[in-house]
């Protein structure tokens, strides 16, 4: 009998060792703001970041809720705003963003923008929508860079600009529109530079400018010359 109690006993100290061991592998650490506020809170096992990690504002409010695997952001990553509403949601693996991102209206909540990673770079359709969840725009992307047609809209529905981007820049033939339907502007572009002939127009659909780029370039700066030589004649005059 009294083996068994010696067994018994040493069986439930060992236990009980195994078990604060365990506890003082893991510990949160804390790191903080300059001005002394507490800026996140991180669980370290064995002094590798595992598990919960948690952010916050200088005013204690969240700000991010992740986890850590073996020293790296793993899985969902949520962030809010001040006010407790949700900014974003995402996905890591590996500590690299993959999969859907989802951003979000500080005021309202609304969708904001939806965008596909993969590896870390934005692939496929990106549409972003005003606060009021109409469509703002939608292009496609390949590798972190816009391609192909793309177009952009006024809060009201109406379209507010169109054209073709290659290798991230605009290419080719752009129109601009007022919130009204009506062509505000057209212009050709070669890879974001803008050549040839501009052309706007008020909201009415009338023409005010049809000049050449270069020719309103050269007329800026005889405008400007004449403005200066004006100055300097006052100048005179007042000596």
């Amino acid at each position: 009998m009294k083996n068994r109690i010696l067994i018994t006993l040493s069986v439930n100290v060992f236990v009980c060792l195994l078990a604060l061991n365990v506890f003082a592998a893991k510990e949160i650490v804390k790191e903080y703001y300059d001005t002394g506020e507490l800026f996140s809170e991180k669980t370290m096992v064995d002094g590798v970041l595992n598990g919960k990690a948690q952010d916050y504002y200088k005013s204690g409010e969240t700000l991010a809720v992740y986890r850590y695997e073996n020293g790296k952001i793993e899985g969902s990553y949520k962030s809010y705003y001040e006010n407790g509403k949700m900014m974003s949601e995402a996905n890591y693996v590996n500590e690299v963003l993959n999969g859907e991102y989802i951003s979000y209206h500080q005021n309202g909540g609304r969708v904001a923008g939806k965008s596909t990673y993969v590896n870390g770079k934005r692939n496929g359709k990106y549409m972003q929508y005003h606060s009021n969840g109409k469509l703002m725009s939608e292009k496609d992307y390949e590798d972190d860079l816009p391609i192909g047609p793309y177009a952009k809209y006024h809060n009201n529905g109406q379209l507010s600009e169109e054209g073709q981007c290659t290798n991230g820049k605009k290419h080719g033939v752009i129109k601009r529109y007022h919130p009204n339907g009506k062509v505000a502007s057209e212009g050709e572009y070669d890879m974001n530079k803008l050549v040839g002939e501009s052309k706007e127009y008020d909201p009415s659909g009338n023409l005010y400018m049809n000049e050449d780029i270069f020719s309103f370039k050269k007329e800026k700066e005889v405008k400007e010359e004449k403005e200066e030589q004006k100055s300097k004649n006052e100048e005179v005059e007042k000596k």
